[in-house]
């Protein structure tokens, strides 16, 4: 691997993942586990719902608020990432439940179902569902159904991104979408894709196996555009954007062209372009770079909540 001259806090993040079907297979219950028995804040109530995914499939989500909270709250949408193929891991919990106590608002993070099983575009509306559920049980669930936000991670965030393209389609616009180093482009022809093959914890050949596991036997040529947001022709009319991106990650220059993309389209955005980065910082969850990066998120989140707030 390429001495990278990565941050100090992430240079012992060495590892690469593996996309081999059967060892998803393997690993999928034990990264699910993980989720389940991370511990959170004190402060913050979690709860596990089953509601109708797609095709009416029952799939579940977890619901994190404010302990002994009695106001109408935003939501945020929470997806996380993974590739496609894996659960949201510990520090995806964590981050939930900071949200949810910081802001304050009510997070519904959605077990969305995984590739190589369920290929495109299951992923995606099991998360549109989610959206619906959301809106049609605001009021049982003490939320304020005109602050709706979103928020993802890696293959999260091409979903958070897919999600605001379908919602907005589909007469739901979300309040804003929050991309943190999202997969954005199926075509691959960026010069960050190009630069690093071999980063650690993800790079461009795990980038390439990923669409062919998320895409499955769809011919991507006359897949709606969602499965790949950075083909989506008009970008007009989106919510307001966070996209954050990581220095030395195949998936960097991507996110950087979708947020200019939506600056010309009339899209306000920000851009958090982090130097010294690998994907998956928060692995080194205590680095104060990475509590930065998160409480960049959050305040984005927090600011956008409070602009439209009854």
């Amino acid at each position: 691997m390429t001495n990278y001259p990565v941050h100090a806090d992430f240079k012992k993040i060495s590892f690469k993942l593996s996309l081999n079907p059967l060892f998803l297979l393997a690993s999928q219950p034990v990264t699910k586990l993980a989720y389940i028995v991370e511990k959170i804040d004190e402060d913050v109530v979690w709860e596990r719902r089953k509601i109708p995914g797609f095709d009416g499939v029952t799939i579940s989500v977890d619901l994190l608020s404010p302990k002994n909270n009695t106001e109408k709250l935003p939501c945020l949408v929470f997806i996380h990432g993974g590739g496609f193929v894996f659960h949201g891991i510990g520090y995806h919990k964590t981050i939930a439940s900071m949200f949810a106590k910081q802001i304050p608002c009510t997070v519904v993070s959605v077990n969305y179902r995984l590739a190589p099983q369920y290929a495109y575009p299951t992923a995606l509306e099991d998360c549109y569902e989610a959206l619906l559920w959301v809106k049609n049980n605001a009021e049982s669930l003490n939320i304020d159904s005109s602050r709706i936000g979103v928020c993802g991670d890696s293959a999260g965030g091409n979903l958070a991104a897919a999600l605001a393209q379908a919602a907005r389609d589909r007469g739901n616009n979300l309040l804003f979408q929050l991309l943190v180093c999202p997969v954005l482009d199926a075509r691959m022809h960026t010069e960050s894709m190009k630069q690093f093959p071999d980063t650690p914890v993800w790079n461009s050949v795990l980038n390439k196996k990923m669409w062919k596991l998320y895409k499955g036997k769809t011919d991507m040529s006359k897949t709606p555009v969602y499965a790949s947001p950075a083909e989506t022709e008009n970008l007009k009319d989106l919510p307001p954007a966070f996209v954050e991106v990581n220095e030395f990650d195949c998936l960097r220059d991507e996110g950087i062209a979708y947020h200019e993309r939506l600056l010309k389209a009339g899209v306000p955005s920000e851009l958090n372009n982090t130097k010294g980065t690998i994907h998956g910082v928060e692995l080194n969850f205590k680095s104060p770079v990475t509590q930065d990066m998160i409480a960049k998120r959050i305040a984005f989140a927090k600011k956008m909540f409070s602009l439209k707030k009854h």
